[in-house]
């Protein structure tokens, strides 16, 4: 159940609210009498490495233990399925913000031994390490004496946004499962739109976490070599946005190679059972993809409609925010309409991709097969798309569409070969 903060006693603490006091669900439990399913688990372990928070409160010289999500209001019913799964904590709603809280030291003493058993996977689980050494010190101390005070304060003001090391235990390991990653994607992942090109891309970013990085772009690989396909690591790709303090680095995977997305991405996350409206988002991303994969982003229609649902995405679609001005709106029939209707692509016999509206040649359709050839005309490589071509050889896809255009060669480890169409 959400209640108003209005209902409770409020404090406020760095930048976070939270009741002050919270009413046991079962004053006895430490352990379910149904247990948490295995994929509640591990999707609930993924959201709290992207959303959870450990924080330590002190007042004088006592402490309180507090484990934290807070979302966006519009995000409250995720919270509900939290609360309602753990059977355990709060949720409360304070002016623009949802607030799932566990508060009593019962039901934190439950948290704790979950995610002993079940570890994070991102640098957060530091925190969790420092929050769980905290709170034994102080449940199993008699007397709160000063150098407890003392050593506890240490442990909080070391934790969460005044962290600086981020070096994990040698003894942890990085444990990825498929509902692992959809709570983490649900919670950190990003689908947009680069609109000046109409480019999809899927991300996710994080602060000092390469070697999860790398392990999640691992995951998504070994996918594709699951399926037998031939998709390299360069689709896959790990960057690093603030290079100048290492300590600060945020790191972005990225994939925006329509490949990969088709072949990956979207079967993956069809095959997951959401929890948030992150899933909306998907679904609209997907839906542009479509548009895309049509050639209805070079009609009016289909660029209006692409308008049309990022207006409708990420952060546009807060209840909180004003909505974009755009020059068209559709109803769902009339988006139904155009996404079963005629593709604006024709493929003619020589390989070749007609744009029907511009009745121009499309040579970066991904249903374009290219091979390479050596001088003595054998293949030394076929692939499924100019690009994945391009991705192969290290160049732009506007430089092998031309090398196809004027039939020169391309170098590729000191050798030359033509680029043909299947």
């Amino acid at each position: 159940m959400t209640l108003k903060l209005s209902q409770l006693w409020p404090t406020y603490c760095s930048s976070i609210l939270f009741p002050v006091t919270t009413q046991f669900l079962n004053k006895n439990r430490f352990i379910h009498s149904t247990p948490l399913s295995n994929d509640f688990i591990e999707w609930f372990r993924g959201f709290t490495d992207a959303e959870g928070c450990f924080l330590l409160v002190k007042t004088g010289n006592t402490f309180a233990f507090r484990f934290l999500i807070k979302l966006h209001l519009d995000d409250a019913p995720v919270l509900d399925f939290i609360q309602k799964n753990l059977d355990l904590g709060r949720v409360t709603i304070y002016e623009s913000s949802a607030i799932f809280s566990i508060t009593s030291q019962k039901e934190i003493q439950f948290i704790i031994e979950l995610f002993t058993k079940y570890p994070l996977n991102s640098t957060k689980y530091l925190n969790f390490l420092d929050f769980k050494k905290a709170f034994e010190l102080y449940i199993n101390s008699k007397v709160k004496d000063p150098e407890l005070v003392l050593e506890i304060d240490s442990i909080k003001n070391n934790m969460n946004s005044k962290r600086t090391t981020f070096e994990m235990p040698k003894s942890h390991q990085i444990h990825i499962t498929h509902n692992w990653l959809l709570g983490f994607v649900e919670g950190d992942g990003s689908f947009y739109v680069i609109k000046a090109d109409n480019i999809l891309q899927f991300s996710i970013t994080q602060k000092g976490n390469l070697a999860l990085m790398e392990t999640i772009k691992n995951f998504f690989i070994d996918l594709a070599k699951f399926k037998n396909l031939n998709i390299t690591q360069g689709f896959v790709y790990i960057t690093n946005v603030n290079i100048i303090k290492p300590e600060a680095s945020n790191y972005v995977l990225s994939i925006k190679n329509n490949d990969f997305i088709e072949q990956i991405l979207i079967p993956f996350f069809d095959s997951m059972v959401w929890h948030s409206k992150k899933e909306l988002d998907y679904l609209d991303w997907k839906t542009i993809f479509k548009i895309k994969e049509l050639g209805l982003h070079y009609t009016i229609d289909g660029k209006d409609l692409i308008d049309f649902i990022l207006s409708k995405m990420n952060n546009n679609r807060l209840s909180t925010n004003e909505p974009l001005k755009i020059n068209r709106t559709f109803t769902p029939s009339e988006i139904e309409a155009i996404l079963n209707g005629p593709s604006n692509y024709e493929k003619l016999e020589d390989g070749r991709i007609l744009i029907k509206s511009s009745n121009k040649y499309n040579f970066s359709r991904k249903n374009i097969k290219v091979e390479l050839i050596d001088p003595q005309g054998l293949v030394f490589k076929t692939f499924n798309s100019i690009t994945s071509c391009a991705e192969f050889l290290e160049v732009s896809s506007h430089t092998v569409t031309k090398r196809i255009k004027t039939n020169k060669s391309v170098s590729f480890n000191n050798k030359e070969y033509y680029i043909k169409i299947l």
